[in-house]
């Protein structure tokens, strides 16, 4: 298994390994979750470049069904503070309107949270 030196999860909903390839390091892995075309083609051809080249920025697509098995190891590593999610702001269920007003500003520096409960 690699090791990580530093890894922050961070929204970039609908961008692409072109658009974020200025923030990350020159190997850095571009991850995302959202299934598209070119996001299928990016993952193919960083991995070959990197294969030919032995370096460069990679894209990878990570597809998962939701199942126990794996949300209860997603919770085991967060209770162990191995993965941990980078938070902007913490909102009423009333204060709805002002989370989504937060989101579409696309400034948020983490997750938005509304508190249910």
């Amino acid at each position: 298994m690699k090791s990580i030196t530093l890894w922050i999860p961070r929204d970039m909903v609908g961008e692409s390994l072109k658009k974020c390839s200025s923030v990350l390091k020159p190997n850095g892995v571009y991850i995302t979750t959202i299934p598209s075309a070119n996001n299928a083609l990016d993952s193919l051809t960083t991995k070959a470049k990197r294969k030919v080249f032995g370096r460069g920025q990679t894209s990878v697509m990570v597809l998962a069904s939701p199942k126990g098995k794996y949300l209860a190891e997603i919770a085991k590593l967060s209770e162990a503070g191995k993965l941990k999610s980078v938070i902007d702001s913490v909102y009423a269920l009333e204060n709805t309107t002002d989370a989504l007003d937060r989101s579409r500003t696309f400034r948020a520096k983490g997750k938005l949270i509304l508190k249910v409960i």
